[in-house]
């Protein structure tokens, strides 16, 4: 249940919900216009959004940079060491997508190695099932900027889930510098 009640999936309700627990603040989820997919604010374009099967909550493609930059939080843990998490987002495209505008040393090397062709990899069925590649990002190792786009919305949160787990354990276990 959110700030707004427990609602429907799809309903305006639930969008409001997911607004404000991306971090939008509560006075301007309060002032939104939602229709069709559009939500504009005090008249002004504000973001997109979409439901997509497999996903319980909207993604949301944000006008400002402010909120986009939401999507991937890097904090560091009681040891100093580095945690990320990511969180879905609309992409540019209409599809679901992870992006990192933050420079995460080593965040590279993790995506790449996500994106295996080795059957074996546990990594495999993961990025399969979410039909996940490298949209942008992918020439620049010491880039602070990486898109990673899913074609297959049911798997993107499977996808997103385990990304979450492993990169930070794995980026301190190589201790890679800021």
């Amino acid at each position: 249940m959110g700030i707004f009640g427990d609602h429907n999936r799809g309903s305006m309700g639930s969008i409001l919900n997911a607004l404000h627990k991306w971090g939008v603040p509560l006075n301007i989820v309060e002032s939104v216009t939602v229709e069709n997919g559009r939500i504009e604010y005090e008249g002004e374009f504000f973001a997109r959004y979409k439901f997509f099967d497999g996903i319980e909550q909207p993604l949301f493609y944000f006008q400002s940079a402010t909120y986009n930059n939401l999507s991937h939080k890097v904090a560091l843990d009681e040891n100093g060491d580095s945690v990320s998490s990511f969180a879905l987002v609309l992409s540019p495209h209409g599809t679901p997508g992870m992006v990192s505008r933050s420079r995460v040393p080593g965040l590279y090397y993790f995506l790449q190695r996500t994106l295996t062709n080795y059957m074996d990899d546990p990594w495999y069925k993961v990025h399969k099932d979410a039909g996940a590649f490298f949209q942008g990002g992918s020439d620049a190792p010491d880039g602070d900027w990486y898109y990673i786009e899913f074609w297959k919305p049911q798997g993107a949160q499977a996808y997103v889930d385990k990304v979450n787990a492993e990169l930070s354990p794995w980026i301190s276990q190589r201790r890679f510098q800021y």
